[in-house]
């Protein structure tokens, strides 16, 4: 065993004491005694019927539940004396009200749920890995539902995930794609992906398009922590944290499948089934996607499948989740085109030989139990991912093509105590992992045609190592109630990660693909967060937060040293987050969300592109600055119809950075980043006739602002205007057809644009009109 894997392995077995430790904390504090008294009650509609899946929450901090198939919920081990009871369901107005609780007794009410139009999100998980009040959240976050994913069937990540304000997620061909929270449009590794909480790559292992292996157009619920996460979720989390929840398995025997074809000979399958018996819950899923693309030879197939397994133990439950999913795009999305082309032949594609190819897949269990104020959770999982790709941006300056591969085990613990005699509650877990990996990189000799790359040979081997990441980091946080409705949030985390590294190849110290030696790399950093949330009323709380976050280095970052003098010696970026915002409902027809935020970066790892010798540098850039505003409205004037608007305005600015690359550095500091628009909205109408059971029309408008294409502000693209229409029309009891275009007015438009002086203005088209049609047909006994 090599000295660098001896230290990672130390490392995990500190971690793993570390794990042992909290295990014992969260038993014992799962086996202390219950006292108190208990309150149990039923929900019901104003027409007394039972309402399944509300939301409950009593004392401060809260204490949550959900109401069962009957209505019926129940809560023990409650501090004697009067306490705070409030009911949240979507589409019903809050219902608060205060419960005397006496020792030893139980206490029964019956909560009346009234309808409303519209609402704010009830609960969140990802903020805390646990159920919190999304009112008593101190940062923002937003919660996109089942029933809009399932109403939206979206083609790529871009048609849900966009509706958050703030969130912008442009197309690089297939379900491949660029993201911007509170970053300019990137592929940068500051984002961290999940699902069911489990991150889908490795953070030494980051992938931009982390959410084509999530089967999101299938997903029961989508929540997005807009900023840092890194107190609770690590490296990744600088920009934010976009976190897929699976469905949960039905009650009763269901099944639906859905059909759909379109443009570009797109065709898709959706199926699920799921069913109950007894203690167990099941749930399949399965995703088939293909089309030939909207440029030419750009094609893509897709195939998702997830399977899930509940088991209920008492208080306490079982969730086993496994996933996989494949991906094979030729052409590699189609990449950037000249000027000239995008606006005569935006289809035509150079880059044809390029290709990417994707397997990932994973399996994870979850315990959570519950016993009195006491809760602890525990999730094992096992990763594997696996990545061909012939890059379409490198063909025209360094040709290559990649093979990487890395493997994953680990384990996220949490452990939660309620002190309700103190107003608080306290919880801590730690997260310990260990991803071995490879990489291979091989130059091509191309033949190539003007701008097109006709085909290729394999030259030489450039890059070939082994490495290894670890990764041992305990967290903790607090909440308290300083007084009724007013509550604090602090928490912080240690992230101690590192890698092994082994060059399969030797050093080589000149060139533009220079290898550093055999090595390790480790990096430790210590994240704290602090917020306030302060519900005024039921439908109305403002909040504030300070959070910090880092992102260490990738292992591509690292040890693919290219022309740079030095890699290894990268720093990790560090940010420091201000936010503050408010929530309201007002009269049960409008909701209005409005955040502000400044965020400032320090060591951005950033990509330079030298124009003396047209090869791409990886620096740490001085700082980079991002403030904004973000607005989210709902409004629903009549019970038939829904307006649903969105609107983020950003600066993001380079404050510091002299860019190393000839002779003499360039000087970028003061400028606007690139690929940085300003402006992002989306407005949508949707109508729900009520004659017409599950049948709606909505339009939707979609405003990007302009931006700079290069980090000298010396060219602009002028930003796109995008209509598009989707209706649902029930044809009878379970079977419903559903039609929708995109882009109706044929706009043309970049999905991302560049500039260099080596190959001048550089689009990457978006899709023209696209029309698709589909059925779904669903079963339930």
């Amino acid at each position: 065993m090599t000295i660098g894997k001896c230290r990672g392995v130390a490392h995990l077995i500190r971690g793993g004491a570390t794990l042992a430790l909290l295990a014992g904390a969260g038993g014992a504090a799962l086996a202390q005694d219950r006292v108190g008294g208990s309150v149990e009650g039923t929900v019901v509609t104003g027409a007394g019927a039972p309402v399944a899946g509300a939301s409950i929450a009593i004392g401060t901090p809260a204490r949550l539940t959900v109401s069962d198939s009957t209505g019926r919920f129940r809560f023990d081990a409650i501090v004697p004396g009067d306490q705070r009871l409030e009911i949240r369901k979507l589409g019903y107005r809050t219902v608060a009200q205060t419960v005397t609780v006496r020792v030893f007794e139980t206490t029964r009410v019956e909560a009346v749920l009234r309808a409303a139009a519209v609402n704010l999100p009830d609960l969140v998980v990802s903020t805390s890995r646990e159920e919190q009040l999304a009112a008593r959240t101190p940062l923002s976050v937003e919660v996109i539902g089942a029933a809009e994913i399932a109403e939206a069937r979206s083609h790529h990540p871009a048609d849900i995930v966009n509706r958050a304000p703030g969130v912008y997620v442009s197309s690089a061909g297939g379900e491949g794609h660029f993201t911007a929270i509170r970053q300019p449009i990137t592929t940068k590794a500051v984002y961290a992906f999940l699902e069911d909480g489990v991150p889908t790559r490795s953070t030494g292992f980051f992938n931009h398009n982390g959410l084509y292996e999530i089967n999101l157009p299938q997903a029961g619920r989508i929540e997005v922590i807009k900023g840092p996460g890194t107190a609770i979720y690590g490296s990744d989390a600088v920009g934010g944290v976009v976190n897929s929840f699976t469905r949960n398995p039905s009650d009763s025997p269901e099944a639906e499948l859905f059909v759909e074809g379109g443009s570009n000979t797109y065709l898709r399958a959706l199926g699920t089934a799921s069913a109950s018996t007894g203690r167990h819950g099941f749930r399949l899923d399965a995703n088939v996607t293909s089309s030939d693309g909207y440029r030419d030879g750009a094609t893509y197939t897709r195939q998702s499948g997830t399977a899930r397994w509940d088991m209920a133990l008492g208080t306490a439950r079982l969730k086993t989740v496994a996933t996989v999913t494949h991906v094979d795009q030729p052409g590699d999305g189609g990449g950037e085109i000249s000027a000239e082309d995008f606006a005569t032949s935006p289809s035509r594609v150079y880059t044809g030989i390029a290709f990417r190819r994707v397997l990932a897949g994973r399996v994870s269990s979850e315990l959570q139990a519950t016993r009195g104020a006491s809760s602890f959770g525990a999730t094992v999982f096992a990763r594997y991912n696996e990545l061909d790709l012939l890059p379409s941006w490198q063909l025209s300056f360094d040709p290559q093509v990649w093979e990487s591969r890395h493997r994953s085990i680990g384990v996220l613990t949490r452990v939660r105590r309620a002190l309700p005699a103190l107003g608080a509650s306290v919880s801590t877990g730690l997260d310990v992992e260990y991803s071995p990996g490879s990489r291979r990189e091989t130059r091509i000799a191309v033949e190539r045609s003007g701008n097109d790359f006709l085909g290729y040979a394999d030259a030489d081997v450039q890059y070939d190592y082994d490495v290894d990441f670890w990764q041992a980091s305990p967290y903790a946080q607090a909440e308290v109630a300083l007084a009724d409705g007013l509550q604090l949030n602090a928490g912080v985390r240690f992230d101690n990660l590192g890698y092994d590294y082994q060059n399969r190849l030797g050093e080589l110290a000149t060139g533009s693909h220079r290898r550093p030696p055999s090595t390790s790399v480790s990096f430790s950093r210590l994240s704290p967060k602090v917020g306030a949330a302060w519900e005024l009323r039921s439908n109305l709380s403002v909040f504030a937060s300070y959070r910090a976050a880092f992102r260490a280095p990738s292992e591509s970052q690292l040890f693919r040293q290219g022309a740079a003098e030095s890699t290894v010696d990268l720093q990790p970026v560090k940010a420091n987050s201000i936010e503050g915002g408010v929530r309201a409902t007002l009269g049960g027809t409008m909701t209005v969300e409005a955040t502000v935020y400044s965020m400032r970066m320090n060591d951005d790892i950033l990509t330079f592109f030298d124009p003396g010798t047209g090869l791409r540098l990886t620096q740490n850039a001085g700082a980079t600055s991002h403030r904004g505003i973000e607005v989210g409205v709902g409004f629903a004037p009549l019970p038939a119809v829904r307006l649903d608007g969105s609107l983020a305005y950003a600066h993001h600015r380079y404050e510091r950075w002299q860019a190393r690359g000839g002779a003499d550095p360039i000087d970028y500091s003061g400028n606007e980043m690139e690929l940085a628009p300003q402006l992002f909205g989306t407005a949508k109408v949707t109508v729900k006739p009520a004659f017409a059971r599950d049948g709606a029309l909505s339009v939707e408008f979609v405003r990007l602002g302009s931006y700079f294409m290069d980090p000298a502000n010396t060219h602009e693209y002028e930003g796109h205007n995008l209509l598009n229409v989707q209706a649902n029309v029930p044809v009878y009891a379970g079977l419903d057809v559903v039609a929708r275009v995109s882009n109706v007015t044929g706009e043309r438009y970049a999905e991302t644009s560049s500039f260099n002086v080596q190959q001048g203005e550089r689009f990457r088209p978006g899709a023209p009109r696209q029309v698709y049609v589909g059925a779904q047909y669903r079963f339930a006994r």
